[in-house]
């Protein structure tokens, strides 16, 4: 079966057209994979510290901070500190724990979005792993993760994806034949 665009005077053979698009929707995968693995095993390998691990200590930081509010405060009601002093202590111990109290929220919030990210990344990669091993290109395919193919007179295809591939701007250029 061949297909005619007028506009353009191009032939191509739909069944090598389909063969050129699996074997591109294929690679694409593949480097789609290979990209979210390095990424992975680069922001793995490039953070200079464990945000993980500054979280815990600022949880144990806060909560000594207000175990120590006890001892100030017994100093004050024994009359060893003047409600002067008291009331200065007690506005650097709560301007202290405020902001420990937003780091923390901060380092929570990034770590959140973060995980947040990775997941959607994983489930991405394992719904595009499905079509790796697709011996023809069905009309599933075609319909979620293919925008377009434009044909063109020297025998070149032009395949826009429906999802980012990260690579080629939505784009992919095959020569066929």
């Amino acid at each position: 079966m061949v297909k005619e665009c007028r506009c353009r005077s191009a032939v191509i053979r739909v069944e090598e057209t389909d063969k050129v698009v699996l074997t591109a929707l294929k690679q694409q995968i593949q480097l789609l994979v290979k990209e979210a693995e390095l990424s992975k095993n680069a922001r793995n390998k490039t953070i200079p510290y464990s945000e993980g691990a500054e979280i815990a200590t600022l949880i144990k930081t806060i909560a000594t901070m207000k175990k120590t509010w006890m001892p100030l405060y017994e100093q004050y009601t024994d009359g060893k500190l003047s409600r002067e002093d008291f009331l200065v202590e007690k506005k650097k111990y709560d301007e202290e724990t405020a902001r420990l109290e937003q780091r923390l929220y901060e380092l929570q919030s990034r770590q959140e979005i973060q995980q947040e990210s990775n997941q959607q990344i994983e489930k991405n990669i394992s719904q595009l792993n499905c079509y790796v091993d697709q011996m023809e290109l069905t009309e599933e395919i075609k319909e979620k993760l293919i925008d377009k193919v434009n044909v063109y007179s020297d025998n070149r295809i032009e395949i826009c994806w429906s999802f980012d591939s990260g690579f080629f701007d939505l784009e992919t250029m095959h020569k066929c034949g």
